[in-house]
């Protein structure tokens, strides 16, 4: 029952946002609206459920995984060599860059620590660079 109010309510006000933004923004204000609806909706949920059903969250985590993982995407847009394969090479150090930093934060767990070396192994024997 909840979760069909909060549908009624986003599509409601999707539809004002829709009406006002689109008249002056276009294709950007149906854009705007969108975006503006799926975070009511989630807010919206998020609210209702932790109501019913509570669940811990490492909010301070996840806010520092998520500003890094913007930052990282902001940095990444900018680079632009003209070269797809030394694009690539960098963006795929920005993506490893990501990691070293989110485990510098303290970010990961032993046991995930544990398996990322694991795979890591794994994955290097079987390229041949790991020993066997």
């Amino acid at each position: 029952k909840l979760y069909a109010g909060i549908n009624i309510a986003t599509a409601v006000l999707n539809l004002i946002l829709n009406y006002f933004l689109i008249k002056a923004y276009s294709i950007w204000g149906a854009a705007v609206a969108t975006l503006i609806c799926y975070v009511f909706r989630s807010a919206l949920t998020y609210y209702f459920s932790n109501r019913i059903h509570p669940i811990i969250m490492e909010t301070r985590n996840i806010i520092l995984i998520f500003t890094c993982a913007f930052v990282t995407y902001g940095l990444c847009s900018l680079i632009e060599t003209g070269d797809t394969y030394m694009n690539l090479i960098l963006k795929s150090l920005a993506g490893l860059i990501y990691i070293l930093s989110l485990y510098l934060m303290g970010l990961f767990t032993h046991e995930e620590i544990q398996t990322l070396k694991e795979f890591t192994r794994t994955q290097l024997s079987r390229i041949g660079l790991g020993s066997k």
